[in-house]
């Protein structure tokens, strides 16, 4: 049992998203090569090493009230339910954010490339939503003028010589909060995720695609319709995933107005998750 893996030009496409995120809460898409630019994602990758590696990263610090920014090792999130800080660094980008002025062309390139294919996942699951909810507004809507979507650049570092216990995690296990996540899957770094029949499933990587996953607030939205997909990232299990890696992951988020549900907006549900994982230090207005 694996996920299943969709063209985004099939016309079949619209069906089969909602069939997979009804099952499985995701699927490993085969975008079209005219809109993802995998070149341009290995450039991103170059960029951010250099980055990483450097001193610059420390002059873009977390901001606690926008959430952009370079977040260390030793403030990395920790997964709900988890007292370990996950073992990663990473980058947190959006179009109107702090950006090193060497990685704001491709960072932005990028996140129009995600964000445009994750609209196109929005837009191809309208007319098959599930039908046991009750929903609050178009989903299309509710993405319209967002600026919560964002770009996360993150690096793995080797665990040599480190003291993480063999039978940790890179990143806990944990489901995503947003709508829709995409995460290129051409970079090995031994990502699982959970299967409806809770085995977990190694994301093979791919020289040309995407895995799309199902957020807490699109699950949250369909009540149920369509699961969260649960994942975690492993330690290094082959010889390609010992040294440090590199990732990215593209998060579509509604406008932080948009009703989740009739009590809840998204900046109500994002607030109190960001709180949980200690990336969240103030009170919403």
């Amino acid at each position: 049992m694996s996920f299943p893996k969709l063209n985004t030009q099939s016309t079949t496409f619209s069906q089969e998203l909602h069939e997979a995120f009804k099952h499985y809460g995701g699927a490993i898409l085969e975008p079209d090569p005219h809109l993802i630019d995998f070149a341009m994602l290995d450039q991103l990758f170059r960029g951010y090493e250099t980055f990483f590696k450097g001193d610059e990263k420390n002059t873009f610090y977390y901001d606690y009230d926008v959430h952009d920014g370079f977040v260390p090792l030793d403030l990395s999130e920790k997964a709900l339910g988890h007292s370990q800080r996950d073992f990663k660094e990473f980058f947190q980008y959006f179009p109107w954010g702090r950006c090193p002025d060497s990685l704001s062309q491709v960072s932005l390139n990028i996140f129009k490339q995600l964000n445009q294919l994750a609209s196109n996942c929005i837009d191809a699951l309208i007319t098959h939503l599930p039908d046991n909810a009750q929903y609050t507004m178009p989903l299309n809507k509710m993405i319209r003028g967002s600026s919560s979507s964002l770009l996360r650049i993150s690096n793995f570092p080797s665990i040599e010589g480190t003291s993480i216990p063999n039978n940790t995690y890179r990143c806990a296990e944990h489901t995503d909060i947003n709508l829709i996540s995409l995460r290129p899957v051409h970079t090995p770094i031994d990502i699982e995720y959970q299967l409806p029949n809770g085995q977990w499933c190694i994301v093979d990587s791919s020289p040309q695609s995407i895995f799309v996953g199902v957020g807490d607030m699109l699950s949250t939205y369909t009540q149920g319709g369509y699961l969260s997909a649960k994942k975690s990232i492993l330690l290094p299990q082959r010889p390609e995933t010992q040294s440090s890696i590199l990732s990215c992951i593209f998060y579509l988020h509604s406008r932080s107005d948009a009703q989740i549900t009739p009590q809840q907006t998204a900046s109500n549900i994002l607030h109190q998750r960001l709180k949980a994982l200690g990336l969240f230090k103030t009170e919403p207005a």
